[in-house]
């Protein structure tokens, strides 16, 4: 009998420890951090990514596998941790960002930026963590508080999709993704019934468009379980979710980055010679992204 515990508790312990179930909080309020981003490194390079839950957990699996993860959110400090150093429990620390007062317009008046209402030439999916962005342009050339970002989007599942906003501003001197804007982490949830024309209200955070314009877009989180709030592992990673693009302008504004590229982004110049063996595009494809804005 004592043989037989002595091989099962064996059993057990090879077969667990590879896997590991984390929680992820906020240090100061100890609440849980939905969709945390966990890249695994090898040798400084990134060889895995995933998110926590809408609970901020996540099981760490395969720890023989990498060397240190780095784990990460909008508006908080990134946290590198050693694979021997990974405890149940992670708190990430707020990032401290001084603002001006910022007082939001009570006019009701707003403008339309970006290409919401552009004609569909083309429908793209989303995988998990993969992001999208597009640039608009800020004709005011003045900064304006943002009301609202919009989307457009069709779906042929009835899965719940979660997908995070993000604001980066224009780096210097060209058209490309620089810093993030944001300093909360806004998520959106796309439901069966989510069709079209999809607004999310930032107007309560006070972000504000450059004069210069910024680049708009969402980030694909995954597929999750309508009561449980936990990803749907056994379905495939590209959703039946997808983003409207247009051909209206000649100039590729959108850029598409992987989770297993941290800091690089390519435009839509390969996508369009690649769409183009079975549709022709008059122009570049876009992401029918739009904001509005107060006209102040």
């Amino acid at each position: 009998m004592k043989k037989y515990i002595f091989y099962f508790l064996l059993y057990f312990s090879l077969h667990n420890v590879h896997a590991q179930r984390v929680y992820i909080f906020d240090r100061d309020s100890s609440k849980p951090i939905s969709f945390a981003n966990i890249n695994y490194f090898k040798a400084d390079n990134i060889i895995n990514s995933n998110y926590s839950n809408e609970s901020g957990l996540i099981d760490i699996k395969d720890t023989n596998s990498f060397d240190r993860i780095e784990v990460s959110c909008i508006g908080y400090e990134n946290k590198s941790i050693s694979m021997e150093s990974i405890k149940d429990t992670i708190y990430l620390t707020k990032k401290i960002i001084s603002l001006d007062e910022v007082v939001i317009p009570k006019k009701k008046d707003v403008l339309l930026y970006g290409y919401s209402k552009f004609k569909k030439k083309i429908g793209i999916s989303g995988a998990k963590g993969m992001q999208v962005c597009a640039f608009v342009e800020n004709p005011s050339e003045k900064e304006k508080f943002i009301k609202s970002f919009l989307f457009k989007i069709k779906r042929s599942e009835k899965y719940k999709t979660a997908i995070r906003i993000h604001f980066y501003k224009k780096a210097t001197g060209k058209i490309y993704p620089g810093e993030e804007i944001l300093t909360e982490n806004i998520i959106k949830y796309l439901n069966g019934k989510t069709k079209g024309i999809v607004e999310v209200d930032i107007s309560m955070y006070g972000i504000e468009l450059p004069a210069e314009g910024a680049f708009v877009g969402v980030e694909w989180l995954g597929i999750l379980d309508e009561k449980t709030g936990e990803f749907i592992e056994n379905k495939e990673n590209w959703s039946d979710t997808s983003i409207e693009y247009n051909d209206a302008i000649n100039e590729p504004l959108t850029f598409i980055k992987s989770r297993l590229k941290k800091n690089t982004w390519s435009n839509t110049e390969n996508l369009k010679k690649d769409f183009e063996s079975f549709d022709k595009f008059k122009n570049y494809p876009n992401a029918s992204f739009g904001i509005e804005v107060f006209n102040d």
